[in-house]
């Protein structure tokens, strides 16, 4: 006799029938609650059951992608609110019935007490629980599977990478999920909610806009803006895009392993993971070589007072005025760095050093004698090519003499070996062009050159290095001066040759010549004779004779040259991802640029095949076909007519003038809404969250003392008030002033009139930097905030606030909850 029959048999049909529907509710029970914990998890990774995409895909089917119209726009949104509604649906109702069975259940437990004993009722419950926990555990086993494969194919489709993206150097075994973030590369966007993004930042961001705005109309777009940003921080949504849960777990796993280091390949857009001692062994290996010599200090001031120097005598001389000359002289200078990116398409892989010299004291000069060589310089000579689209309308079609055939020659290192009198001889035998560009003597000139050619230097991990031979590194002036002297060299190696070459043409060091088969050897050597440090490398026609140039393959098709599009082997074909937090106007115009490159470039012959590997390597980058077919194969997809604001200018003439915003779901698009009637202003959204904020930072640290556009923090250390400014000058040299200010008791600051009145000491040693902000204007408004938010310790005149708006008093109240004080990476 069964349990629910012997329980008929003792107390009666009505007890067997409750227990039995006990019994099955239980058991619903445990369905439902997995159930309602794997759609809230649904929700909370944004993940998408299967049952609620498979029904939406079948409505979306009965509409047809438009490119070019907000009605794909619409589609989209649809698209992602109606899967977003069905999903809070789903878990409403299942709510419900939870809700609903648990007061059955309750009721049939009220009926039992009164018709079964109680040692008996507590038996059944204690089974029923067991029974509960079993199928609660069953269920929860298959919910999680079900997760975990909507993760693989959130990441297989939606993130999908390629394994030729990331190249792991270290031996060690890293997990899918970093693998698969790091793949997406340094320019991947991840979408951030306003909870990520500090909102005194985005303040700033809007008053700059509203420094474009007619004065009158500032307040009413103020209080638009900040009644858009309140209501959005009121919704608590924290809505964390699953790659920004791979974003963090990858954080997370190279924190742990700080010996790893995560670089750009050199060529071919690849992420490169190698071992530290490995990047700091392979640069070394640079540096200490005879084109290096370490010095014991850093020359950075002296190097910024000679260059200063320079510039006044050009002033004096009434080279440059005044205003140019206070442009052009630095006082903040840092000392240039010095990274490197690796070789991965060489053997061992080396590093090439790289130099960034974007406050150098030399930067300034450097760019105004380039200026001057790039409007002198020749781009019409036989030799020079501007870009690859120069290059096709040049060559493409190119009757060949017979017996003709092409090669390439590459320099070795060109920068590196261009000497400081090969230099001054390419400048000599220009210098009736470049005269007729500058005022400055012939003499002089070459002196601004010498002097720039011998400062050239830079600090690597702790210690300066002059470069002792070649082109400076880093400098503005390196890539015209190259030009320069691939031309002398050129126009003197030439005419030694014994025969006639079918053309020449050169890009940078990159050399590609039709000549006779015979001369190869003679070619070679006549320009490997020219100086003793610049050597050449050949490259001859392959089996399809064919040769590399640029990104074309130049073809000998017959007696004509015929261009195809051509990709090196060491590039990896990643480009913007398809998911990457861009605009969908940057991946549809992307798409037409690379489709316009080739068209331009290729032969007629080459076009179908090379639109097709356009098509597979965007599909590897997750574009969805529909979409590719479109813009690449359709017959209807024209080129869209260049509009006058497209390159700056409004049809009245007037210039438009750019800001920036934060790229926030939900809100960004709003806030420019409040902009749509002034034409002049074209806000651009920017993504503060970018996977490129998990590489390594390779180049040496600014001392805060060093780093200028700053808002610093002075304590009293008497009373523990705090002062706070902005600067940009150097740190040091605005804690100068301060100290003088206290000296001499002059009462332009605050924290002067308070150490003076009070006799109190202002721990200036101990100046902590609260914000940078290259833009004045931000950085005064960020002032304001910072001092705002410390007016109980303050020691800053009330005046110092009196320009921040109180309309943002409530939201800045608000965004002090602690959730806001953490910043967002990138």
């Amino acid at each position: 006799m069964g349990f629910f029959q012997e329980m008929s048999s003792l107390y009666g049909r009505e007890a067997s029938k409750l227990m039995k529907e006990w019994s099955g509710n239980s058991r619903r029970l445990a369905n439902l609650l997995n159930r309602r914990i794997f759609l809230l998890e649904c929700k909370r990774q944004r993940l998408i059951p299967n049952h609620i995409g498979a029904g939406v895909k079948n409505v979306l089917n009965l509409f047809e992608f438009h490119n070019r119209s907000k009605l794909n726009r619409k589609i989209e949104n649809f698209n992602t609110n109606l899967t977003r509604k069905l999903l809070s649906l789903e878990i409403e109702h299942t709510q419900l019935k939870i809700t609903h069975t648990n007061k059955r259940n309750s009721n049939i437990n009220e009926k039992l007490k009164y018709i079964i004993p109680s040692v008996t009722l507590q038996e059944f419950f204690r089974r029923q629980q067991i029974l509960f926990n079993r199928t609660f555990h069953q269920v929860k086993t298959k919910n999680l599977s079900k997760i975990r494969n909507l993760q693989e194919k959130s990441v297989n489709v939606n993130f999908r990478v390629q394994d030729r993206w990331f190249r792991n150097l270290t031996g060690a075994e890293i997990p899918p999920e970093v693998k698969i973030t790091l793949s997406l590369g340094s320019k991947f966007n991840i979408p951030v909610n306003l909870k990520e993004v500090k909102v005194k930042d985005l303040i700033a961001d809007v008053e700059s806009i509203l420094d474009l705005v007619e004065e009158d109309k500032r307040n009413t777009l103020r209080a638009k803006v900040t009644s858009i940003i309140t209501s959005e921080l009121h919704k608590n949504e924290n809505n964390n895009h699953y790659i920004g849960k791979l974003y963090n777990v990858t954080k997370s796993f190279l924190k742990t392993n700080n010996q790893l280091l995560v670089l750009d390949s050199d060529k071919g857009s690849v992420t490169v993971l190698m071992n530290r001692t490995d990047y700091f062994t392979k640069m070394y290996e640079i540096v200490n070589t005879d084109n290096f010599r370490e010095v014991p200090r850093d020359p950075t001031s002296t190097i910024q007072t000679k260059t200063n120097k320079i510039i006044s005598t050009l002033e004096t001389e009434g080279i440059i005025s005044s205003i140019q000359a206070k442009q052009m002289k630095s006082y903040n200078s840092t000392s240039p760095r010095m990274y490197g990116n690796p070789k991965i398409h060489k053997e061992n892989i080396p590093m090439r050093p790289i130099v960034s010299d974007v406050k150098g004291p030399t930067c300034k000069l450097s760019e105004y004698i380039a200026q001057i060589l790039t409007s002198a310089y020749d781009d019409t000579n036989n030799y020079y090519v501007k870009d690859s689209f120069d290059f096709s309308a040049k060559i493409n079609n190119f009757e060949l003499p017979p017996g003709y055939v092409l090669i390439s020659l590459d320099v070795v290192n060109l920068f590196g070996n261009i000497s400081r009198e090969l230099v001054l001889a390419a400048l000599d035998d220009s210098w009736d062009k470049i005269s007729e560009h500058c005022t400055i003597p012939q003499e002089k000139f070459k002196q601004i050159i010498t002097f720039l050619m011998d400062s050239g230097y830079f600090m690597f991990n702790g210690k300066y290095y002059f470069q002792m031979f070649g082109c400076i590194m880093g400098s503005r002036l390196s890539p015209i001066i190259s030009l320069y002297v691939m031309d002398y060299l050129l126009t003197k190696s030439i005419p030694r040759l014994t025969f006639i070459l079918g053309f020449i043409k050169k890009f940078v060091d990159d050399l590609i010549i039709s000549l006779p088969s015979s001369g190869i050897n003679e070619i070679l050597e006549v320009f490997n004779d020219f100086d003793p440090n610049i050597k050449f490398t050949v490259e001859m026609e392959d089996d399809n004779n064919s040769v590399p140039f640029l990104d074309t393959r130049v073809c000998r098709v017959g007696d004509r040259v015929r261009l195809d599009w051509y990709r090196k082997e060491t590039s990896s074909g990643r480009f913007i991802h398809f998911l990457s937090d861009h605009s969908i106007n940057t991946k549809v115009n992307f798409i037409r640029e690379q489709k316009n490159r080739i068209e331009r470039i290729c032969d007629p012959m080459f076009l179908d095949t090379n639109l097709k590997k356009l098509f597979r390597l965007l599909s590897d980058n997750s574009y969805p076909k529909a979409m590719l077919n479109k813009l690449l194969f359709s017959s209807s997809e024209r080129e869209t007519p260049t509009r006058n604001t497209d390159l700056g200018i409004l049809d009245n003439n007037e210039p438009i003038k750019y800001r920036s915003l934060p790229n926030i779901q939900n809100l960004t698009g709003k806030i420019k809404k409040c902009f749509l009637g002034l034409n002049s202003i074209k806000i651009v959204p920017q993504s503060k969250k970018k996977i490129s904020a998990l590489y390594s930072k390779l180049k040496d640290p600014i001392p805060d003392y060093l780093k200028s556009n700053v808002i610093y923090e002075i304590e009293c250390s008497d009373c523990h008030q705090t002062y706070i400014g902005q600067t940009s000058q150097h740190l040091k040299q605005r804690l100068t002033l301060h100290k003088s200010d206290i000296k001499k008791n002059n009462p332009r600051c605050a924290l002067s009139v308070h150490a003076n009145r009070y006799s109190h000491a202002a721990d200036l040693e101990n100046a902590r930097i609260l914000d940078m902000n290259n833009n004045y204007r931000k950085r005064c408004i960020l002032e304001m905030i910072h001092i705002r938010n410390n007016q109980e310790n303050s020691i800053n005149k009330k005046t110092d606030t009196q320009n921040l708006s109180p309309i943002y008093a409530y939201l800045l109240e608000y965004s002090r909850i602690p959730f806001f004080d953490g910043p967002v990476d990138g």
